[in-house]
């Protein structure tokens, strides 16, 4: 496995101040990162280790924040949502 890699989150309103980030949620390189079109506060990722989490940034820190993850068994190259039948989906 590679270094840690990180997820930090600043507001453009309020330049150079960092407002929070995710330390564990991957172990190697972050390749992709959607936000689901019809909600702001989910967010997708992706890595190099095969990981993809999706994530509630509406709550007060990355363990409440995580909703679900995956283990794809492969680099992840790109994330993208759709919708099936009314349910929102992620394919990775």
């Amino acid at each position: 496995m590679g270094v840690d890699s990180f997820l930090l989150f600043w507001d453009p309103r309020q330049p150079g101040k960092l407002q929070g980030g995710y330390w564990e949620s991957h172990s190697d390189d972050i390749t992709s990162l959607e936000f689901h079109p019809n909600n702001p506060s989910t967010l997708a990722s992706g890595s190099t280790d095969g990981q993809v989490n999706i994530f509630d940034v509406s709550q007060p820190d990355e363990d409440a924040a995580l909703v679900t993850s995956h283990q794809t068994e492969d680099s992840v190259a790109r994330l993208c949502w759709y919708s099936r039948k009314g349910q929102d989906q992620q394919l990775a």
